[in-house]
């Protein structure tokens, strides 16, 4: 009933005012590990949960200063990988008997207080831990059998 695997997610987020950023997002790269565990019942469904741990690697729209240039300015900068865990819930769905469709919503959440980011020598802090709420919907094919 248990699941063990790898996954990789990339999510990038807009503001409401990309005016102001020069169209700019979020960007975050998250590989990450995760188990399942599946409750098997009688049908072609079913439910399952889920925890995931790994590393977000995040770019975050900064304003930074310039110093070729003199000014501040919006930019893309990484900040340094930072641990992310998190849980989830889904439902399965055998389309055959080693594939099949799922949906899921997970919670994800990352410890990026105190995140630092250098930017032409400066070093600039990210603040706040973040959480992120997603939704994946697909197709599963497993490789291994018991």
């Amino acid at each position: 009933n248990i699941v063990m695997g790898i996954n990789f997610t990339y999510s990038q987020h807009t503001h409401d005012t990309e005016a102001e950023t020069g169209g700019l997002k979020h960007r975050f790269y998250n590989p990450s590990f995760y188990l399942k565990y599946y409750f098997f019942g009688e049908s072609n469904f079913s439910p399952y949960v889920k925890a995931h741990a790994g590393a977000d690697n995040s770019k975050f729209d900064t304003q930074v200063y310039d110093r070729s240039l003199g000014t501040l300015k919006i930019r893309e900068i990484s900040y340094d990988p930072i641990p992310a865990f998190g849980v989830g819930a889904g439902l399965f769905y055998y389309t055959s008997d080693y594939s099949g469709l799922f949906f899921e919503a997970n919670f994800h959440y990352a410890l990026a207080e105190d995140n630092e980011a250098t930017y032409q020598g400066d070093i600039y802090l990210f603040t706040e831990n973040y959480i992120m709420i997603d939704i994946h919907a697909g197709v599963a094919v497993f490789f291994f059998s018991d």
